[in-house]
């Protein structure tokens, strides 16, 4: 008995054992505790040899589990858990459930709108590889080629190799339709290695098409060879790869065609004949569109309209005509579009007789319409015969048609030609006939307003959008940021920038949104679309240029800095990377950070090819921050780049070194310049007269004013100011009147207030205000207005040497200016005391008198 108990208790205990473990189990993936890994792996096999199998089998038979699953996977998708949904995917996988390849193509979504196609991809590589079978393949390669991914295609392609799948004959045609849907430029590649699948016929025929709108011509030829060894080519393949080439625009490679098929002995049907005559008219062989023609039977209102376009390539309108006349010999009911297409012809060819004709004739048989009025309008637009398009418009309305979207945008844009306010005229009537602006209405008054914007004009053009729920396309969108970032207002930006559609944008447009990003102070959006662009593989010239310059707006220059270093490698490649360079160069001068773009400058010296223009901005950067030596080794640099400094680069360096006091070496680049045929200028002249009037070198001065007009180069009033400063340094107050009085007489021009300014401050700081005042008279003689620095400069003087009466005179003269100049109040209050002490309360009283009105007007200001 005792045996018996201790047998059962064993018995007993060995069951309990299994089933704490597969409860234990059950629980774990149930719940998602944990992503079997290699250890889990040996537990399942465990399970598997003790006797689980059947149990395994009964799980998988029940369908309320699987369906569990699904819901999991399904909540996670809808939270947009990727760490969930793939946890759940690898879980239902685990417990021996296929796997949908709708769940796949789900976590593929899921993963690819977080971040980039390429992620979601990753994501799918996180997973068990026996998760996937050739079912799954063809699910997500159809997902694929349906959002027009071509890498995503690819990246399916080798997921499938990778897990070691036997593709059925349905994933091999979904992987061939998403290359040729997509335009995957290793596409011929990927078909070759989807052998020994060998694809029926009719396949062929139906994937070729496919080629067309992805302009996948090299795949298209390379199935068709293929079609063409293993089975007779016809007319289907033909008239599918007639398409591809035509919608790419081979039209030769499509004519060429036609003598292949004869030889094959294939008569063309109509379609075909049509597309072939279209390619001989596009690629201008008018004979081979005339005999196509001939040759078909009994061609229809396609193959009428095709060589009417022919006629209209070589600008023969009677031929046109002619060709017209015809179409309606062999038919009863004429198409509107034929007649439209002569209309074309005739205004194409600026015929204005012709199309006045046709249309009167199309408007007596009845087979006008709304296209016929706006290809008419056009030819009316290119005239400048405003009157006659309000005659049109009053045509068409009495016939019935009313104006169409199409011609009010053709008027708005002529419109536009004479401004922003005529355009508006043609809105308000648009709107009060009922039709509603579409995206291209406000496109074109976008650009009407580009030049010189303001915030009222965008205003108006947003409410109109507003008022009639205008959804922004790719054009306007752009159109509007370009107007915003003029503006020069973020808020606007930032307004804008919410209108912006979810959409897949070009790289155009990206690069559009990344430069107002920049510039609406959203830097870190910027790098969110800078960042999906790099991992696309689509960041190009324009983008990156937009990057650098959307950092720059943001006065982030180390984040510019960074850009130059993410596109290294590409930089090269870049021509308007050296302008990119020079924007980065100014920030830094504006921001003080001249010692980060001499950093940057040293890393992308040898990559990028700078012209003057680059290395100009640069050494104009460092010269301003101090640094002479240094903008002198890019000068070095230049040279040896074999980059010819022009004279601006002299006039910079030479500026440079006269401004400070290093004449020597200001000369001698002087000499270079040159010696290298380079004129000197009037600016370049005056800095070197003016580093060496401060430095007191008379002699070199003379010398160099001498140099100057044997140049040709006449002195300036700029010229006069350096000499009279000179000459006053020098204590030579006669010479400094003398250049004033020669110079002007000389070369024809008149003292300007600022030569006036130095010639008065001259003789005060000389100690002869008598001759300082004399000067200020002949001024007021001369019809040169004074400006405060004058009135400061005089008044100063009388202060200083205790004259009230000259002073009263000043201020007799600056009392109907007084409104006009702002001088400190100071110096007015000082010189009215000086007459109070120099014993002359009168004219302390009259200063005190026109000052009286200045003290009001302030005060009335202060209260505002």
């Amino acid at each position: 008995m005792a045996s018996v108990w201790q047998e059962l208790r064993g018995e007993l205990a060995l069951i309990l054992l299994f089933s704490m473990g597969f409860l234990l189990f059950r629980l774990l993936t149930q719940h998602n505790w944990f992503q079997p890994g290699l250890k889990e792996q040996k537990f399942l096999k465990f399970l598997k040899e003790e006797g689980q199998p059947k149990r395994a089998a009964k799980r998988r038979g029940s369908e309320s589990s699987k369906y569990s699953y699904l819901q999991r996977i399904r909540k996670a998708i809808e939270k947009q858990s990727l760490k969930d949904a793939l946890s759940s995917i690898a879980s239902m996988h685990y417990a021996e459930y296929a796997v949908p390849g709708s769940c796949l193509a789900s976590l593929l979504q899921l993963a690819s709108s977080k971040s980039s196609a390429l992620a979601g991809v990753e994501a799918l590589r996180q997973l068990p590889r026996g998760v996937f079978s050739a079912e799954n393949v063809v699910t997500l390669a159809q997902y694929a080629a349906n959002v027009g991914h071509a890498s995503l295609v690819r990246q399916v392609h080798a997921i499938a190799t990778e897990a070691g799948l036997e593709l059925s004959n349905a994933a091999c045609e979904a992987l061939l339709r998403g290359y040729a849907v997509t335009g995957d430029s290793n596409a011929v590649q990927a078909f070759k290695e989807l052998r020994p699948w060998q694809p029926s016929e009719s396949f062929l025929a139906s994937v070729v098409p496919l080629c067309a709108e992805s302009r996948s011509v090299c795949l298209a030829e390379h199935l068709v060879e293929y079609s063409r060894q293993h089975y007779s080519l016809s007319l289907p393949v033909y008239a599918a790869l007639i398409k591809v080439y035509t919608h790419s625009k081979m039209w030769d490679k499509a004519c060429s065609l036609h003598e292949t098929m004869a030889k094959e002995g294939l008569s063309p049907d109509a379609a075909i004949y049509g597309a072939l005559i279209k390619a001989a008219v596009e690629s201008g062989r008018s004979d081979l569109a005339k005999q196509l023609f001939q040759d078909s039977s009994n061609p229809d209102v396609l193959n009428y309209m095709s060589m009417i376009r022919s006629a209209g390539r070589e600008s023969d309108v009677a031929k046109a005509l002619h060709l017209l006349g015809e179409y309606e010999k062999s038919t009863q009911t004429v198409e509107p579009s034929a007649y439209n297409c002569a209309l074309e012809v005739c205004v194409a060819a600026g015929d204005k007789v012709a199309a006045k004709s046709l249309l009167s004739r199309m408007e007596k048989g009845g087979h006008v319409d709304v296209v016929s009025y706006n290809t008419y309008m056009k030819l009316l637009h290119a005239s400048g015969a405003a009157p006659e398009v309000r005659e049109l418009v009053f045509a068409m309305r009495s016939r019935g048609i009313e104006p169409s979207i199409v011609t009010y945008n053709s008027m708005i844009k002529e419109a536009a030609r004479n401004g922003i306010k005529e355009a508006w005229k043609f809105v308000e009537d648009m709107e009060h006939s009922g039709v509603k602006p579409d995206a291209f209405t406000c496109s074109i008054l976008m650009a009407a307003i580009k030049h010189a914007p303001s915030s009222e004009a965008v205003d108006k053009i947003m409410h109109l959008m507003e008022r009639n729920s205008v959804l922004p396309d790719e054009v306007l969108l752009n159109c509007m940021l370009d107007v915003c970032v003029r503006l020069g207002e973020p808020a606007r930006l930032r307004k804008v920038l919410q209108c912006r559609a979810s959409t897949v944008p070009s790289p155009h447009s990206c690069a559009t949104l990344i430069r107002a990003y920049g510039h609406a102070q959203q830097l870190d959006q910027a790098w969110v679309m800078w960042r999906k662009l790099s991992t696309d593989s689509r960041a190009n010239e324009e983008s990156f240029v937009a990057m650098v310059q959307a950092c720059l707006a943001s006065q982030d220059l180390p984040a510019a800095v960074k850009v130059f270093g993410e596109m290294h490698d590409q930089l090269s490649k870049f021509p308007r990377s050296s302008i990119a360079f020079s924007l980065t160069v100014k920030t830094a001068l504006h921001l003080k950070q001249v010692d980060l773009a001499m950093t940057l400058y040293g890393k992308i010296r040898e990559i990028i090819s700078m012209g003057p223009v680059t290395y100009n901005s640069l050494i104009d950067a460092v010269i301003r921050d101090g640094q002479l030596d240094t903008g002198m080794g890019l000068y070095k640099d230049m040279v040896q780049q074999d980059v010819a400094p022009d004279l601006i680069t002299y006039s910079i360096l030479i500026k440079g070194h006269a401004s400070s006091g290093n004449m020597e070496a200001a000369l001698s680049l002087l000499r270079q310049m040159q010696s290298r045929g380079i004129a000197p200028d009037a600016i370049l002249f005056n800095s070197i007269l003016n580093g060496s009037a401060q430095n007191g070198q008379r002699a070199l001065t003379e010398k160099v004013l001498e140099d100057m007009k044997r140049a040709g180069i006449p002195p300036s009033n700029f010229t006069l100011s350096i000499l009279v400063k000179l000459y006053g340094r020098c204590g030579d107050l006669d010479t400094a009147l003398k250049v004033t009085e020669m110079y002007p007489a000389q070369y024809g021009f008149h003292l300007n207030a600022q030569v006036y300014t130095c010639l008065m401050s001259t003789f005060i700081s000389g100690g002869s205000l008598a001759r300082a005042f004399q000067v200020y008279r002949k001024m007021v003689s001369a019809g040169c207005a004074p400006d405060a620095k004058v009135y400061e400069t005089i008044l100063s003087g009388c202060l200083r040497y205790g004259e009230p009466e000259c002073a009263a005179q000043v201020l007799k003269d600056l009392r109907p200016e007084l409104k006009k100049h702002r001088l400190k109040q100071d110096l007015l209050e000082s010189v009215v005391g000086m007459a109070r002490r120099r014993g002359r309360p009168d004219l302390a009283t009259e200063m005190s008198e026109c000052l009286k009105g200045r003290a009001e007007r302030e005060l009335r200001e202060s209260k505002r």
